[in-house]
């Protein structure tokens, strides 16, 4: 009986102080949990996580109660890890949504553009180049969204341009009729140097006067001047002439 017991208290100080160091080895692996919660890399943090998750190991249980509380501490710290890459990716999940509803009311605004018209087109320009601006600025968006919106903003920009380059094409043709409309009448104040009857002359340059004064002047000062100085030329000879 004294050898049994002796034997018996034997194996316990060695259960013992094998249960202290079983507790002490996942104490430790506790604190190497929780210091990744922290970690710059998380993806890094989540696989040392895994790896610590393995070492979890009990030769020599302790109490229930002090087993179940150990448990939880190292379940609630490995949460705390793997929730924090779900924070991220939550985050950048709403930031991608941030950065497309962005790129959305950029593609409106230049779409709205190609209603400007030849008066303020060159503030529409300026506007067109801000948004292409931001737009190679905007942050990132998830890679399923970003085909189309790569297109629609391509689109409104290519009609943008094109549109611009149509009021450019039809202000040079309103200023060239401008320019056959003075130029019709310096023809007619020709004309009317040749006409035998300057009495009858007089209504008719009084006409082409008021044509003259109600035609806007050319965009172009030099070819302005230049009409100009013909009409006023050819109208000094006709009032010399009377």
């Amino acid at each position: 009986e004294a050898q049994y017991q002796d034997a018996i208290k034997v194996l316990n100080e060695h259960l013992a102080t094998e249960r202290k160091h079983n507790l002490q080895q996942r104490k430790a692996l506790i604190e190497q949990v929780r210091g990744l919660t922290n970690h710059e890399d998380i993806r890094n943090a989540i696989e040392e996580c895994k790896r610590l998750q393995t070492r979890w190991q009990t030769t020599v249980p302790g109490k229930r109660k002090q087993e179940n509380t150990l448990w939880e501490e190292f379940r609630e710290a490995c949460d705390a890890v793997f929730n924090r890459r779900k924070q991220q990716q939550h985050a950048h999940h709403e930031l991608e949504k941030q950065n497309k509803a962005q790129k959305q009311q950029l593609c409106a605004q230049l779409e709205e553009l190609t209603r400007s018209t030849m008066a303020d087109l060159a503030e529409a320009e300026r506007q067109m180049h801000a948004l292409v601006d931001q737009w190679q600025q905007a942050g990132p968006i998830a890679k399923r969204d970003q085909p189309a919106l790569e297109k629609r903003f391509d689109k409104a920009r290519d009609a943008f341009h094109a549109h611009a380059a149509a009021l450019h094409e039809e202000a040079a043709q309103e200023q060239l009729a401008l320019l056959r409309k003075k130029a019709g009448c310096c023809t007619e104040a020709e004309q009317l140097l040749e006409h035998p009857d300057a009495a009858l002359a007089q209504p008719m340059l009084d006409d082409l006067d008021k044509r003259w004064n109600e035609t806007p002047s050319l965009k172009d000062s030099a070819a302005e001047q230049t009409i100009q100085q013909r009409y006023k030329q050819l109208r000094n000879a006709l009032m010399g002439g009377n």
